[in-house]
């Protein structure tokens, strides 16, 4: 936006995701302002309204950007302190008009907010996942019969065999929880369970392999 406009909305573009229609009266009474402003900001200069707005007993809100070129944020600041029970919102930014600007559908979303009582929905995005969750049975018996070094060796051939199926079905290790390994898949793979005990089928001979899989929406 520029010339008179740009006063009070100087990021304003077409980037800026807004309806036209909805803004349409507001701008026109911003632009009948700015052809008055000399004398419109001579008038706002001699307002005084400060033994006024402590006698205000209704529920108020208070929305400042920090950097307003066209009224200062102490004036906000102090306007939501003599008003008994306000909330003041501040945003970073510089613009006066507050459906402008990177931070207006945060402004929006505190307008909502105060008026209804609750934000706006908040979106998420879900997905359908495989989880897998593998481990040695008897694992504690396992480790003190095969002795430090032998029970080492015997995980890292196990989670070796779970990378590898991870790999091959494009999954994604979570963790590993001692004697076993947490792992997502982005669709539901009913194969990977047994693609998964065939890698393990070394292992198996000296311990038995446990797992489960289960396919569930996660957020």
């Amino acid at each position: 936006m520029t010339g008179r406009a740009a006063i009070f909305a100087r990021r304003a573009g077409p980037q800026r995701q807004f309806k036209m229609s909805e803004a349409r009266s507001a701008l026109r009474t911003v632009t009948s302002l700015l052809y008055m402003r000399p004398t419109y900001a001579r008038m706002n200069h001699l307002l005084d309204i400060s033994d006024i707005v402590a006698t205000i007993r209704v529920p108020t809100l208070v929305i400042h950007r920090t950097d307003d070129k066209n009224i200062i944020v102490e004036g906000g600041r102090s306007l939501a302190k003599h008003i008994l029970g306000a909330r003041y919102f501040e945003f970073p930014g510089d613009d006066h008009i507050p459906f402008f600007g990177d931070n207006a559908g945060d402004i929006a979303d505190a307008i909502e907010e105060f008026l209804t009582g609750s934000g706006p929905p908040v979106a998420v995005d879900r997905v359908l996942a495989t989880v897998l969750f593998t481990g040695i049975l008897g694992s504690t018996e396992k480790a003190a019969a095969l002795g430090d070094h032998r029970w080492r060796d015997l995980l890292d051939h196990h989670h070796a065999a779970i990378r590898c199926s991870l790999s091959r079905f494009h999954g994604r290790e979570i963790k590993t929880t001692g004697d076993g390994v947490l792992a997502t898949f982005a669709k539901c793979l009913l194969r990977v369970k047994t693609a998964t005990w065939r890698k393990d089928r070394v292992i198996s001979v000296l311990a038995p392999i446990t797992g489960s899989v289960s396919t569930m929406r996660s957020r």
